[in-house]
């Protein structure tokens, strides 16, 4: 496994561990605590997804703008709006980055499948096209 796919798999895995903390957050605590946690992770998210942004790959650059549009809205409503909003837009913003982490885990797990599926292919088409040593 090479560093950069290990590094793309470990940012998608701690984008999603933060989202799925702001949705328990949510639930658990005070408006004003989960605004300042929301805040926090939305930070967080502008700042991962914009480093996923140099990645190579359609797909992975179209997640991280999507989970970079969403920390900017998780930044606004965690410094706009109060009481319940709070809860309810935070909880729905880190499901949202939940369900894009998972998608980005998605397709990087069915390219990492499709490099080793070719990678036996291959080897395994060179062991069968050698022909026997003559002695």
């Amino acid at each position: 496994m090479s560093t950069r796919l290990g590094i793309r798999y470990g940012s998608y895995l701690l984008m999603a561990l933060v989202a799925g903390f702001v949705v328990v957050v949510s639930q658990a605590f005070a408006p004003d605590t989960v605004a300042w946690i929301s805040f926090g992770a939305g930070v967080f998210f502008i700042v991962a997804a914009t480093l996923r942004l140099l990645d190579s790959g359609l797909v992975h650059r179209l997640v991280a703008c999507g989970i970079e549009t969403l920390g900017i809205l998780i930044v606004i409503e965690a410094l706009l709006a109060a009481g319940s909003t709070v809860v309810w837009l935070s909880f729905a913003g880190g499901l949202a980055v939940l369900a894009l982490t998972l998608i980005g885990l998605t397709v990087h797990e069915l390219s990492t499948e499709r490099v080793v599926h070719s990678l036996e292919v291959s080897s395994t088409r060179s062991t069968t096209t050698r022909e026997p040593a003559l002695s």
